[in-house]
Parts: C-alpha cells; sequence; structure tokens
C-alpha cells in the first residue's frame, strides 16, 4: 500500500531534521568521534570480513574431478590469521587513542547555551581561543588577533 505524502509525513521529516540540527549545534567538535567510528569499523570492513570471506569463498569450492571440496592450505590460513590479527590490533590501539582523545577534548558550549553555562565575564569573545586564518593562523575579520587565535 502506498502512503500518500501528507501532513504527518511532512511533520515526521521537519522533527527529524531538527533533531539533526540540534545534535550538530550542540557536538561541534565531531573529528574526535569520526576518529572513534572510524578506528572501530575500518580494520573489521577492510581487512578481516574481506580475508575471511575470501576464505570461506575457497573453501566452498567445489571440484567435479576428484568431487571434493577445496581445502585451503596451511600457507593461506596464516596469512589470514596474521593480516585479521594485526589489523585488529592496530584497530584497537587507534580506538584506544580516539577515546583517549574524547576525554581530553576542550569542549566549548554551543552558542545558544554560552549565556547559560558560562559566567557573564567568559562570554565576550576576548576571552575564547577562536580559529583564525592564514599561513601562521594570525589572521582575524577585526585586525591583529594572535593572542586569541589557535
Amino acid at each position: 500500500m502506498l502512503l500518500a505524502f501528507g501532513i504527518e509525513r511532512v511533520a515526521i521529516r521537519t522533527c527529524v531534521l531538527c533533531a539533526i540540527l540540534f545534535c550538530a549545534l550542540t557536538v561541534p567538535d565531531f573529528g574526535p568521534f569520526m576518529n572513534l567510528v572510524g578506528s572501530s569499523t575500518i580494520p573489521l570492513v577492510c581487512a578481516v570480513l574481506p580475508t575471511v570471506c575470501n576464505l570461506y569463498l575457497n573453501a566452498m569450492t567445489f571440484d567435479g574431478n576428484t568431487k571434493q571440496y577445496h581445502i585451503p592450505t596451511l600457507r593461506e590460513c596464516v596469512i589470514i590469521i596474521r593480516v585479521s590479527v594485526c589489523s585488529l590490533v592496530i584497530g584497537l590501539i587507534s580506538a584506544a587513542l580516539s577515546i583517549h582523545e574524547i576525554t581530553l577534548v576542550n569542549f566549548t558550549p554551543p552558542c545558544y547555551l554560552r549565556k547559560i553555562l558560562l559566567p557573564s565575564d567568559e562570554n565576550s569573545v576576548n576571552h575564547e581561543l577562536i580559529n583564525c586564518c592564514g599561513l601562521n593562523r594570525d589572521i582575524y575579520l577585526y585586525g591583529n588577533a594572535t593572542e586569541i587565535c589557535r
């Protein structure tokens, strides 16, 4: 049954978009979180699963002449185990470093919460480090800002 594109679908999509926007504004620095997601999924998806699937696909190959399945050699199994263990160890190390980076992140509150969370004297731009442009990261829209640039 094909559902009509009614007000309910518009309301649900609007709520989902507002929730995504709220999350994006609340967590301004996605770098450490992306590092954690990448370090936990990339080793599995790019190294472990393809080698295990290759081993499985080769093992299920049936030879019609000998009427037997192909048995992987010890050398093939050792190579696959080495690649899998190496990628898992590297993935665990990078995940641990990502978690360490997440715990050390200097969280800056979003703009809509600064008046609530920060005292009034810390709301001015003079007390915050900002991202500046230029080769030496010292160019700011309102002039020289070497003391407030990151």
